[in-house]
Parts: structure tokens; sequence; C-alpha cells
């Protein structure tokens, strides 16, 4: 089932709405498009599949029982669940990745396993040389095997696309990612690695302010990125980590929640995060960090993030603590608001014309805005298109009526009201006063 809904600045429930309506205000803040999966089902891991779908890896409560579960979410919302095995854990398949044999790969939280899925949904499973291990996080390596952690291991596993497995000793060993230099990256509590696919590997200290970094991703600047979770006390905010493929770590502090995680590149250099339940915020590295939207008002946890085959992003969404153990979990997609056009001064008039200073705010959904500059006031209404690259100021001239210049002449003052508007968006409006020089 498909359910629409305008996430706002304000509570959902305070304005009446009701789940699966349809809001439009002015102080909308994006968009979120959700699809139901099956009953009982709580996608952990979503990755954008070789065959132009979403796939997501997790499990589904049945009754005494629970299920491994995999399935694929067409762009247009058409959810397909394929059953893996059943078991009394409540613990399913926690990560999957596209192998460089086309396939979808797995790791099976909770049992010393990892596995292939065809996109037709058949299963082949790879048995661990040690059975106390559980592979947790999983990617596409450089030398076209797929490498995994294993927690209680201390080792990172490495299959190949015909299931031969291999381990490497490395301690505390939690989420990995593919480096854009070649090597495996690894955060573990205190220590983030960087593993070779020959085997070697080095170790960079984490600072004291960062501990247990939760999530990892190459980024769009060439190094790596990482959700931390923030200490506990006065002042204490999350933040993104970085870290260079030369070994040098910062951190970018971000609005929202203690914890950052399922981090993901969006399609325009941006990154994306879960900040704490059902938050989403954005960072242009280096340039500008957005406000978290709140999906579904901060009930439900966002597990996953990835940017789909249509360049959306898309999430996956559990659900929340009090529901029942049938209530499905979602995927969906994340649409930030249309861009924005403001008005940052009064402006000039120069040689009959008003100069006015006009700025579209940064936002990673678009590179440029596209909307209109009105001016009305005593005389004719004066109109412009505009067309601007985002967070850079611009000054706009539209030339003033000849009875508006008249005016100003006569009298020494003129009152105009300036307004931009975008598509599907709000307007934003100035008061302009001009004195006779």
């Amino acid at each position: 089932m498909c359910r629409l809904t305008l996430i706002l600045l304000l509570v959902a429930t305070a304005l009446g709405a009701l789940p699966g309506a349809s809001v439009a205000a002015p102080s909308l803040i994006g968009q979120v498009r959700e699809f139901e999966v099956g009953p009982g089902t709580r996608p952990q891991a979503l990755v954008n599949g070789p065959d132009g779908n979403l796939w997501f890896a997790g499990i589904r409560y049945e009754p005494g029982q629970f299920a491994d579960v995999v399935g694929k979410v067409t762009p247009k919302g058409k959810v397909t669940e394929f059953t893996l095995d059943s078991h009394q854990g409540n613990l399913g398949l926690s990560d999957i990745v596209v192998g460089p044999d086309g396939n979808l790969w797995f790791t099976e939280g909770g049992r010393p396993k990892v596995g292939r899925v065809t996109v037709d949904g058949q299963f082949t499973e790879f048995a661990l040389p040690d059975p106390e291990v559980s592979p947790m996080s999983m990617a596409a390596g450089a030398d076209g095997n797929l490498w995994f952690t294993e927690f209680r291991g201390d080792k990172v596993g490495r299959v190949s696309p015909t299931g031969e497995v291999s381990e490497i000793p490395l301690r505390d060993a939690y989420r990995i990612a593919a480096g854009p230099d070649g090597g495996l990256w690894i955060v573990s509590a205190d220590t983030i690695y960087r593993l070779s696919t020959d085997g070697s590997s080095r170790a960079f200290q984490l600072p004291d302010s960062i501990r247990y970094p939760n999530e990892i991703i190459s980024g769009p600047d060439g190094a790596l990125w990482f959700g931390i979770q923030s200490r506990f006390g006065a002042g204490a905010t999350p933040g993104l980590g970085r870290i260079t493929t030369e070994g040098e770590i910062s951190q970018v502090s971000v609005p929202g929640g203690r914890q950052t995680s399922a981090l993901s590149s969006g399609p325009f250099e941006d990154i994306w995060y879960s900040n704490g339940a059902g938050r989403i915020g954005w960072i242009l590295p280096g340039v500008a960090t957005g406000t978290p939207a709140c999906i579904n008002s901060c009930r439900r946890p966002i597990t996953s993030l990835t940017e789909g085959p249509d360049g959306k992003l898309w999430f996956a969404a559990g659900v929340a603590p009090l529901e029942p153990f049938d209530a499905p979990g979602t995927v969906g997609t994340y649409a930030p608001p249309p861009l924005e056009i403001e008005l940052v001064g009064d402006g000039r008039l120069e040689d009959g014309a008003l100069r006015l200073p006009v700025r579209c705010p940064l936002n990673p959904a678009a590179r440029r805005c596209i909307g209109k500059l009105r001016l009305s006031g005593q005389g004719p209404t004066v109109q412009r298109r505009l067309s601007l690259r985002i967070g850079r100021n611009r000054g706009v001239s539209l030339r003033l009526p000849e009875k508006s210049l008249r005016r100003l002449a006569a009298r020494g003052r003129l009152v105009l009201r300036a307004v931009t508007s975008v598509p599907n968006g709000r307007e934003d409006m100035r008061r302009i006063v001009l004195h006779r020089r």
C-alpha cells in the first residue's frame, strides 16, 4: 500500500492530519512517499540493485518464529519478498550489497553464514569456518571478492563469487566499506582500519571525542565518512566523522539526536544520514548542513539509506517500539522541498532599474533553482523569470515603470512590494521603500 505524506515543520497530529493524508502548507520542508512491506517484515539494509530495483534484507515475524527475508521494491513501489530460513532468534539478515557477479550478497546476523540471491530469488548459502561468529557488515572489494566483518570473531571475512571463504584476524571489526583507494575501511569502537586486499592493515586511533562509530561510507570528496554517537551530558552534540585516505581524522557537528547512522552518498555530492529515531539529514561536505526532516513524526527508526535507480534518496524504516510484531516496516523516498529564492536585501535604484539581491539557499536537491521575481506598487506589475545557482547571492535588475519613476520624482518616496516564488514552493515577500536622492 502506498502512503503519501508531506513532512511539515508542525507536528502532523497537531494539524489533524491522518496517516495517508496529503497536506500542503507554506511550512513544507519535504515530501515522503512510503511503501509498506509485508506484515511483520522489518527491513534492515537497503541497496540499489543491479536490475533497476531496490533490494532490502531483514527479518519477518511469524507466529512462534522469525524468518530471514530479502525483498525487492520497484521504483513505483511494488514489493516482492523472498523467504530464506526460519528460526527462533529475533535477528535477521543484517546487510545486503551488489556483488561483482551481478547478484545480491547478504550477511546472516546471528548465524555463521553469508549468502547470495539472484534477482529472481534463488538463494545459495555459504557457511563460515567458525560456528560461533556472526557476520554483520559487507562490502564489495576492488579485488572482485565480497568482504565482511564478524561479530564476536575479531576477524574480517572474504568470500569469492563462487563461495570460497577465508578470514583475516582484525580486532573488534564492526562496519566495513570499500574505499576510493582500493582498500577496505573498517570501524571499531576506538580505531579505524585500512585493510588491503592482500591482508595487510593499518590502524588509525580515534580521538577521545569520537567513540563507537556505527557506519562508514566512501564520500563524494575522496574521503571516508562515518556516523558517531555523541557523548552524553550538557552540550553533547551528534556528528559525522571523516577520515582521509592518509588517515587524517576530523568531525563535523550536525543538528538533531545523539547518534548518526545509515549513511549514504547522494546524487549531488552530498551525504545523507539518519539522525536519531525517524530523522533524515544531509550535508554538503565543506559547504553546508541541512536541518533533518522528521519522517512519520519521528516514530519509526530509519535503518538504511541509499540512492535509487531513479536518482532519489530511498530509505528503509522499521516500526515504532510499541507497535505489534505483525506491523509492517516501510521502504520509501524522501525528497527535499522546492528551492526557495530569498530576497536578502532592500536593493537600490540604478538608472531607473531596481537592483535586488536574491539568493537560493543551499540544498542538495538541485544545482539551480528556478522561479520568478514580481515587483508591484505604484504602477504596472513588473515580473522576471529567474534561474539561479544555489548558495550564491545574485543581483537581479527590474526596470521600474515610468509611472513609478514619476511618482518617486514627485513625492520623493516610493513603496514597492517584491515577491519571489518557485513552482510548488512558498512565496518570499519584502516591502521596499525607495527615497529620492
